[in-house]
């Protein structure tokens, strides 16, 4: 997605929640993930969300994903693995960042990694390329 964002002309800045905790974080657009653990995003996102400044961040665009085990194929297993990523990281983050008034794209973004941390699917891959593609073109309009 970074490079996908790069390749297109913009100037990103990627931060790790898991590495840092940013307090003035300023931009024109924001997208923000977490893995689905369990259901749930990480609290670190959690608390992130909850921080941002409203001041800066309300009436810019954002935009959310997450990662999600890859789904089994077997018709029952898919089912058990759905019932801990249906709900997930990325629509929990979307409706939190919209209960707080921030206007967050209705196209979320979740992708399968190989066993539970990574690195994405070929398929994700592509598809997180795709998603950031279609995610300049909705912001310039």
């Amino acid at each position: 997605m970074a490079s996908e964002l790069i390749k297109q002309g913009n100037e990103i800045e990627l931060i790790d929640l898991k590495e840092s905790r940013p307090r003035d974080v300023n931009g024109d657009a924001l997208l923000l993930g977490s893995p689905t653990r369990m259901g749930k995003m990480t609290r670190r996102s959690a608390k992130f969300a909850k921080k941002l400044d409203a001041e800066i961040w309300r009436g810019k665009p954002m935009a959310i994903f997450d990662t999600i085990m890859q789904l089994p194929e077997d018709e029952k297993k898919r089912a058990k693995a759905l019932k801990w990523t249906a709900n997930g990281a990325a629509i929990k983050l979307k409706a939190l960042l919209q209960e707080r008034g921030f206007q967050v794209s209705d196209k979320v973004l979740r992708v399968e990694v190989f066993g539970l941390k990574g690195p994405l699917t070929s398929a994700a891959e592509e598809q997180s390329r795709t998603w950031a593609r279609e995610l300049l073109v909705s912001l310039a309009k």
